[in-house]
């Protein structure tokens, strides 16, 4: 009877044990359960990324890209049309001002030198036999001046010997002489006008004869230019870049027919999104990133127009000694637009913009909740925002992407 009695003890301690238990387990679940915010939208945790917001010196910077460009550049272009017969250098060939680079050929301008040369030398031996034919008659219209010019002054003198004899028989002579002289000196003004106008008509001719050869030698430049033109020769010293004709190819006047450089001459053609060029002036620093080293350089242009939703920014750089550059080589560059001094700033969130209000997830002490939370944005650098407002030291925000809980004022993060 002893032992029953035992048996029935133990079960009903066991009663008591498990109701405890029970009592306790509820009321646990209903102090978590009271807890939790079941109108939250719940997110992954790790699916997110989180920024803590600082307080200290911000560098307000634009992103950018481009390449290295050369500052000296020669075109080398066609002025003439032509087949390729000759390339003397290839890309990567250091060449010096006043070498040939290539050669074409065309027989029709050849022959055009030829054919002018021909009318130039005619005209050339027209001109000299005209000139000598007038300086003939010239000469010959002179004697005939000179001749009447004596002629006049004997009779002059025969006049005033016959007035000085004063008889019958000297003033029978003297009227003729007088006649005589009369006549004399109108046939000697005669010829004057006639020499005179022989040297006004040599010059009129001879004039139209020089223009007609100086036309006709100007022709002969021009073809011989022409014929120059068909070898291509650099003005510069530097590297050939480009030269992409072959021998046999024809071309045609303006094509391009290669490029010359100087590489040690550079500066980087950068590309800035228009949404920030305004922020970008003549003067600001420049760190350029040439995947294999960086380089330093400064603002120096800013074009004023926009292409393809960019503003071209050239950057001189600072002397450069020991990162590897050559012409073309593509960079990404940081343009230094402002610092700010002991401000809050936090990592970028997704969509911030410059001095706007946005909606941020802001995370509790305890670090399970964010709460939507308006913050106020200053200056945006690449990987910064300046907090002006909405936050504060210490605070941590969702900076990635959250479009997609935008309708939910808070949320938990499992």
């Amino acid at each position: 009877m002893d032992v029953i009695k035992q048996k029935k003890s133990s079960r009903l301690s066991k009663r008591l044990v498990y109701s405890s238990v029970l009592v306790f387990s509820i009321m646990a679940i209903g102090g978590v359960l009271a807890s939790v915010d079941f109108n939250a939208k719940r997110v992954d945790r790790s699916k997110v990324m989180l920024g803590e917001v600082t307080s200290g010196d911000l560098d307000i910077t634009v992103n950018s890209n481009g390449s290295l460009e050369p500052r000296n550049i020669e075109w080398l272009t066609a002025q003439v049309n032509g087949r390729v017969a000759e390339v003397l250098v290839k890309p990567g060939d250091k060449v010096e001002k006043g070498q040939v680079l290539l050669r074409m050929t065309n027989p029709a301008l050849e022959e055009a030198v030829e054919s002018a040369f021909s009318a130039w030398e005619g005209a050339t031996a027209n001109t000299m036999s005209k000139k000598v034919n007038l300086e003939r008659d010239l000469l010959n219209q002179e004697s005939v001046v000179l001749r009447a010019k004596f002629t006049k002054e004997k009779t002059q003198m025969e006049v005033i010997a016959l007035r000085e004899l004063g008889n019958a028989s000297a003033a029978i002579k003297l009227r003729k002489a007088e006649v005589d002289l009369r006549q004399q000196e109108g046939q000697y003004e005669i010829e004057k006008k006639k020499y005179d106008k022989l040297v006004a008509n040599a010059e009129s001719m001879m004039a139209v004869s020089k223009a007609s050869e100086d036309q006709l030698k100007n022709a002969l430049t021009r073809a011989r230019r022409q014929v120059a033109n068909l070898e291509i020769i650099t003005g510069i010293d530097g590297v050939v870049q480009e030269m992409p004709y072959k021998v046999g190819q024809p071309v045609a006047p303006g094509e391009q027919l290669g490029r010359v450089v100087q590489p040690e001459a550079l500066y980087a053609e950068l590309k800035v999104p228009a949404l920030r060029s305004s922020e970008v002036h003549v003067g600001q620093r420049v760190e350029i990133n040439t995947r294999v080293g960086y380089l330093t350089g400064q603002v120096e242009r800013v074009d004023p127009t926009v292409v393809a939703g960019n503003v071209i920014v050239d950057v001189s750089i600072e002397q450069n000694n020991k990162v590897p550059v050559r012409p073309g080589l593509p960079v990404d560059a940081l343009i230094y637009t402002a610092e700010l001094k002991k401000v809050l700033y936090v990592d970028k969130p997704a969509f911030a913009r410059a001095n706007d209000t946005i909606s941020l997830y802001r995370l509790d002490s305890d670090q399970s909740y964010a709460e939507l939370t308006n913050v106020k944005v200053g200056k945006v650098s690449v990987n910064h925002i300046e907090v002006l407002g909405g936050l504060t030291a210490g605070d941590r925000i969702i900076v990635s992407d959250s479009s997609d809980w935008n309708d939910y004022s808070r949320i938990l993060l499992n």
